[in-house]
């Protein structure tokens, strides 16, 4: 165990950078926009039935979407668990750490 680790409060870096890669790898594995997309689709149109050049552009109009989205997931979740968590770790600054 690393008690170095443990006699400290993270540093707002730290602390973004976790979520960052937490929710990357979280947003990654679920691929959410996609899974999005694909039920508004099926909402919205008999995607069976789509003519495969329909069919491109629905998934090229998405898939311009899908970065930007992810992007903005990420930041948002940064920007929003941040501040808990710098408070918690103020308020808290021998809580255990891994």
């Amino acid at each position: 165990m690393n008690t170095a680790a443990l006699s400290r409060r993270p540093s707002e870096a730290e602390v973004k950078e976790t979520i960052e890669r937490v929710a990357r790898e979280i947003i990654e594995q679920t691929d959410l926009p996609t899974r999005v997309a694909m039920d508004m689709d099926s909402a919205l149109w008999h995607t069976d039935d789509l003519r495969p050049s329909e069919r491109d552009r629905l998934d090229a109009l998405e898939g311009a979407a899908f970065d930007r989205i992810r992007d903005r997931m990420l930041a948002v979740l940064v920007e929003e668990l941040t501040p808990p968590a710098l408070q918690f770790a103020s308020e808290h600054p021998e809580a255990p750490r891994p």
